[in-house]
């Protein structure tokens, strides 16, 4: 569905917004890659690391 908006429709947009079923490592590093941000909530069994506190 993502692959469609941004090469097959071409829609302009920002963010990424999300259920947190879809929050996986692949698919925000995909959108991350898209140069896009991302918005999710995320479940308690997920591991986060955060990279801003190294930057």
């Amino acid at each position: 569905m993502l692959q469609g908006i941004v090469y097959h429709k071409l829609l302009p947009f920002d963010t990424v917004l999300m259920d947190s079923w879809y929050a996986t490592n692949n698919l925000m590093q995909y959108i991350e890659a898209l140069g896009k941000y991302y918005y999710c909530p995320l479940k308690r069994n997920r591991l986060v690391t955060d990279y801003s506190q190294t930057i």
